[in-house]
């Protein structure tokens, strides 16, 4: 039998990470992509990763099994028609987009719909990935609490540190220790997550909302001196934090 093929647009973070395990998991598929960097792809290929560099709206799209959309949400959408009209018959067309509802309409207006999951779930299930069926609204409210509103958060306790320290940057130098351990993320790339904040609009305020009134109740609980109410918000969250399973090693150590 031929051997499966699979085709990335894009090979940022997500896009590279799924192509390394992919590599790792089914050494025998053919791996081809895409990308708007040409050292990206070209390092990808030195390390064996990828096998065939393509260019951008490249005929041997044609040959893949599956298409991987790794771009940024907005981009992903605009390449639907040129894949719709090159994938062969069982196809399956995916995307690592942090927010769906938006592709998701796109891809019902082209009539892209494809009722294949159970093939795509257990390739996800192959990789020692953990497969969720959703709807694309359960999808982005999910993603909207998980990952975005922290992006928010993150970036915002950066900014505020930023605007009030000594003009000795006296906080930016304590900063070093826990505080760039809870704003890793606000390093991530702006370009991505201006995207996702306007793609996810309306679920993402509705998490803000909620977000914003905890904020407020805190500060009420400080300038009241609430001890009791206190010590319960750091103990609830510290409960729920060590409840949750560590990604690869079973459950959290406590």
């Amino acid at each position: 039998s031929e051997k499966i093929c699979i085709g990335f647009i894009g090979l940022g973070l997500i896009g590279g990470s799924i192509a390394k395990t992919l590599r790792k998991v089914h050494p025998e598929y053919k791996l081809m992509a895409y990308c708007r960097t040409k050292a990206t792809i070209e390092e990808a290929i030195q390390e064996g990763v990828i096998d065939i560099a393509l260019e951008e709206r490249d005929d041997r799209f044609a040959d893949c099994d599956y298409i991987f959309l790794c771009a940024p949400v907005s981009t992903n959408i605009s390449y639907l028609p040129f894949v719709k009209g090159i994938a062969k018959p069982g196809c399956i067309i995916t995307d690592v987009g942090s927010v769906k509802g938006e592709i998701h309409q796109a891809v019902e207006t082209l009539g892209m719909t494809i009722a294949t999951v159970s093939a795509f779930v257990d390739l996800v299930q192959s990789l020692k990935a953990i497969p969720m069926v959703l709807t694309y609204e359960e999808h982005d409210y999910i993603t909207a609490g998980v990952s975005h509103l922290p992006h928010i958060v993150a970036a915002t306790l950066v900014n505020a540190l930023a605007s009030l320290d000594t003009p000795e940057e006296q906080m930016k130098t304590v900063a070093a220790g826990g505080f760039k351990d809870i704003t890793r993320i606000a390093s991530s790339s702006p370009e991505v997550w201006q995207q996702i904040c306007l793609s996810n609009q309306k679920q993402l305020s509705n998490v803000l909302d909620s977000y914003i009134r905890l904020l407020v109740q805190a500060k009420y609980l400080v300038d009241n001196k609430k001890g009791h109410e206190l010590y319960n918000m750091f103990e609830n969250s510290r409960e729920y934090r060590n409840s949750m399973e560590d990604s690869s090693y079973g459950p959290t150590k406590k």
